[in-house]
């Protein structure tokens, strides 16, 4: 036999609901807390991260501390074809850069960050439903041919909630989709 918790709950004392009813909006409120603490993690993470690759300085400083000149050389690919798809993506962005007109940045490690709209970061096209991390970001440098350096799963629209109830009285941030931004 199977209960919902609801119905379970009606043949207790009130005393007993009314405890079962405060625990539960309880853990759902500290539910919502870690959910924006990881959104506040990630996206500071994500700022750290664009200010250490961009940041000529701050870069050589976070590649020795962490050594990634000496890990730049392991290879991470498991078949050939990875590497050579990665860099059809990478030369697809910086094609497209150049039609729009676009400085891209050339050289060892000067790169470039882009932000596709309805695109898994594996290439792939998708329905680029609102309120869902669907979009990407890949960071390329071109030395002097394209090579994706990194690529991740992004959002450039804000959330529903924040679009709804924004921060700031101007409204919620969104990355333009087609654009360029330096930093």
């Amino acid at each position: 036999m199977s209960f919902q918790p609801e119905e379970l709950l009606k043949y207790l004392p009130i005393e007993i609901q009314y405890q079962e009813i405060k625990a539960s909006e309880e853990a759902e409120r500290q539910f919502r807390l870690s959910q924006a603490r990881g959104r506040i993690f990630c996206f500071g993470l994500s700022l750290a991260m664009a200010i250490a690759i961009l940041h000529p300085g701050i870069n050589q400083w976070f590649e020795a501390k962490l050594q990634l000149t000496r890990i730049a050389s392991i290879s991470f690919s498991t078949t050939i074809n990875k590497p050579k798809e990665a860099d059809k993506i990478a030369a697809a962005l910086v094609n497209y850069a150049h039609s729009q007109n676009w400085k891209v940045r050339t050289g060892e490690r000067r790169y470039n960050i882009f932000y596709v709209q309805g695109m898994f970061p594996s290439g792939v096209r998708n329905d680029n439903i609102p309120n869902q991390f669907n979009d990407s970001r890949f960071l390329v440098e071109v030395n002097p041919t394209p090579r994706l350096v990194g690529a991740w799963e992004a959002s450039i629209e804000p959330g529903k909630h924040y679009t709804h109830q924004p921060m700031n009285a101007k409204g919620a941030a969104q990355i333009e989709v087609p654009g360029q931004y330096k930093a």
